[in-house]
């Protein structure tokens, strides 16, 4: 199997399925059977198993509510590209459920639940209109009425945390749902995901690499329609529908479009090596001049927002690494004022 399998972009399409029929029917439930309570020092919090429902699609997951005396405002995580457990589990790290805790510690509900692509990975090899909103933005769409049922929760401060191609989707979902309060996007990029790819076979692997796989990356990213007969073509594990649909979204659009009346939290770690500085740079031009977006950046973090300085693709992720507090305190400072 080519070595391009293995990349750090694993992260993005290491997913070897696309598959779902489309769907706009969203629903959730919640169980509580396994709540379990911890103290801390500011709030207690409760940790209840929920199921995501899109459909005929039930991801189960974690709903952390802390014990307030009133509504408090929550937070939907948003994976990255590939399937991922509801923690977002990336080697040694759990970068949902380090955030989830500490957010509940401050009075922060959030919810955080298994990628349709992890949870049906077998059920979906066959589904050759799987697109990206059956992938993610239907399911945090489900995930919001979720929350908007749960008496707990302040209707009026539910917030979308996008990490990595969860940011790059994001604005999308406000545009959907405009009475979502804001977007925090951690590591995330505007530009076509397969751009991403190419540039990191230049950067680890050099210009010959890149330059074998560059014909099935125009290909991809030339789609309009699926073709006659080629339904089941695959590219960079995707099919044809999968990047036809992609390829229709204007991502600085959304972007810009978003904006307009929602705020903003953009982070970027300066020693992440799969979505670079520049990426940050770009939200930073287009969106500079609204009031209502928030730049935050840290020298020494990765793509996962622990200390990245010295990684390489060989040990990134490997070891058990804390989010610093710096990181927590942004991100309660946007939503708490």
């Amino acid at each position: 199997m080519k070595k391009y399998y293995y990349f750090l972009v694993i992260l993005l399409f290491c997913f070897f399925l696309v598959g779902c029929n489309s769907t706009t029917e969203q629903s959730a439930s919640i169980t509580t059977e396994q709540s379990t309570i911890t103290t801390i020092s500011n709030f207690d919090y409760v940790n209840e198993s929920i199921f995501v429902q899109t459909g005929d699609y039930s991801m189960p997951g974690i709903l952390t509510t802390p014990l307030a005396t009133g509504p408090v405002p929550a937070v939907i995580f948003i994976h990255g590209s590939g399937p991922a457990d509801m923690d977002e589990s990336i080697g040694a790290l759990k970068m949902f459920q380090d955030l989830a805790n500490h957010l509940a510690e401050e009075g922060i509900a959030s919810i955080r639940y298994n990628k349709r692509t992890y949870e049906y990975a077998d059920e979906l090899v066959g589904d050759y209109d799987f697109t990206i909103y059956d992938e993610s933005i239907n399911d945090v769409l489900s995930a919001y009425q979720l929350l908007m049922s749960d008496s707990r929760i302040d209707k009026d401060q539910i917030y979308l945390l996008g990490h990595s191609q969860g940011g790059a989707i994001a604005p999308i979902i406000i545009n959907l749902e405009p009475n979502i309060c804001g977007v925090i996007i951690m590591a995330g990029s505007t530009e076509h995901i397969l751009d991403i790819l190419a540039n990191q076979f230049l950067r680890y692997y050099g210009q010959d690499y890149l330059n074998e796989y560059r014909p099935y990356i125009e290909t991809a990213k030339s789609l309009t329609e699926v073709k006659p007969g080629e339904e089941a073509y695959l590219y960079f594990g995707a099919y044809e529908a999968y990047w036809v649909n992609y390829n229709s979204i204007n991502f600085p659009q959304e972007l810009l479009n978003a904006s307009v009346d929602h705020p903003f939290l953009i982070m970027q770690g300066e020693s992440d090596i799969q979505i670079t500085l520049n990426h940050f740079e770009t939200y930073q031009t287009l969106l500079g001049a609204n009031e209502l977006c928030v730049f935050k950046h840290y020298e020494e973090l990765n793509h996962c927002f622990v200390n990245g300085v010295g990684e390489t693709l060989a040990t990134a992720y490997t070891v058990s690494k804390e989010i610093p507090d710096e990181v927590f305190e942004d991100i309660c400072a946007f939503i708490l004022g």
